[in-house]
């Protein structure tokens, strides 16, 4: 029963170095992901809380600090029917390039996250909008084998091209996801 007991446990050490060897030596992980989206500044005053989506490329070794991802995501807030009268939605789609720098840990890794997007914005028969925006923030990575899940919070600020000068448009996505 020993041999039997330490036979197993052999092979899935085996298995487990095997697999995060392997995990560490893809340069490319794939993601999905989704979560809150909560407007803030001038947008807060009248949406409502939406929900987004999101498609990610991860470039980078696992066992490096520093790593780059390409996010495409899709933002949807519902308009405040006291504040607009309509019940049309704003839908902000965006792609962004982050640096992800890894704060260390084992298990659980945390992160701060920071980049550059390009976001084109719509709300309900209005003309879209592209604008360049910014965005940085944190999160916790939860390593598996062979795949990793995380939590992050974001602020996104995004320079809208308004003749007036005055109007802020920031959304503050929560998002979980998993990385293959």
């Amino acid at each position: 029963m020993k041999r039997v007991v330490s036979l197993f446990a052999a092979v899935t050490m085996a298995t487990v170095m095997g697999v995060s060897a392997v995990e560490a030596q893809s340069p490319i992980r794939f993601g999905l992901a989704g979560g809150l989206s909560m407007p803030q500044s001038d947008l807060g005053d009248g949406l409502e809380n939406g929900f987004h989506g999101q498609v990610m490329l991860g470039f980078g070794m696992m066992a490096l600090p520093v790593k780059l991802r390409a996010d495409l995501s899709y933002h949807s807030l519902g308009a405040d029917e006291g504040i607009l009268g309509s019940d049309d939605d704003l839908r902000v789609i965006g792609g962004a390039l982050n640096a992800i720098v890894g704060m260390g840990g084992i298990g659980v890794k945390p992160y701060l996250t920071g980049g550059v997007g390009f976001y084109n914005s719509k709300f309900g028969d209005f003309d879209a909008e592209n604008d360049f925006g910014l965005n940085g923030g944190v999160g916790l990575e939860f390593s598996l084998t062979g795949m990793s899940t995380f939590l992050e919070v974001r602020y996104i600020k995004i320079f809208v091209d308004d003749e007036g000068g005055d109007f802020s448009a920031a959304i503050v996505p929560i998002t979980f996801g998993i990385m293959f």
